[in-house]
């Protein structure tokens, strides 16, 4: 309850994630319940899951890095897949917080080299 690290401040529960959710459809808890909630997580899920594994096939990657919140997206992506590559952390090379940063330094790295910079 005093963990307040969420998109809107409040404490970090369930029935404040399912309110979360809902807010994200245009409903109310009185028109979504516990049980919607899991329904738009797990297709939200399906969703990022499948456009990740799209990249990654589509590049042929032979490792891949994930970053910030979505580290915890890699053992359950790629648990089982022998073809996946290398998967690294990038929270266990450059801590958690610099690993939050991640992207926007990703791409800060890559509008640089397309402007024609060398990073």
């Amino acid at each position: 309850p005093t963990d307040r690290g969420t998109a809107d401040g409040r404490p970090l529960l369930r029935r404040s994630a399912v309110e979360r959710l809902a807010r994200c459809v245009g409903a109310d808890s009185e028109s979504f319940d516990d049980a919607d909630a899991l329904a738009a997580a797990e297709r939200v899920a399906a969703v990022q899951s499948a456009a990740i594994k799209v990249a990654v096939d589509r590049h042929a990657a032979t490792w891949t890095v994930f970053s910030g919140e979505g580290e915890f997206l890699s053992q359950w992506l790629f648990s089982g897949r022998r073809d996946a590559g290398a998967t690294v952390l990038a929270s266990t090379v450059v801590g958690a917080a610099a690993s939050r940063a991640f992207p926007a330094h990703a791409a800060a790295v890559l509008a640089s080299v397309e402007g024609g910079a060398n990073p």
